[in-house]
């Protein structure tokens, strides 16, 4: 019985140090560089593809007139590690913003961006 007992202490200490040395070795790969090579940061993008489901319709008071409408709205997410490592930060923000006047995009603008300082 007592031999028993041994073994399945022995077998679940090495289940354990192999989980932790998978997971250790996963982490040490990410955040290694491959190779010796450092990745572009650009290369690494965080893109994801959400389903919209159709607009349900307006809201409206009891006399028919309209409270709130359905709209459609975008969302740009920004990775600042990325955006801030670049050569040219304030050149890139500006091509966003020029990009969505060029589209027809209302966009909310708490800084502006120009050019000049």
């Amino acid at each position: 019985m007592q031999r028993k007992e041994k073994f399945r202490v022995v077998m679940l200490v090495l289940i354990i140090a192999l989980l932790m040395t998978t997971f250790s070795a996963r982490l040490f790969k990410l955040q290694e560089p491959v190779d010796g090579v450092e990745q572009d940061p650009t290369l690494r993008s965080n893109t994801y593809q959400s389903t919209v489901p159709a607009a349900r319709g307006s809201i409206l008071d009891r006399n028919g007139e309209v409270l709130v409408a359905s709209r459609a709205s975008y969302n740009i997410e920004i990775i600042s590690y990325v955006l801030f490592n670049s050569e040219s930060v304030n050149e890139n923000l500006l091509a966003i913003g020029q990009l969505c006047n060029e589209l027809g995009v209302d966009y909310v603008e708490n800084l502006p961006i120009t050019w000049e300082k």
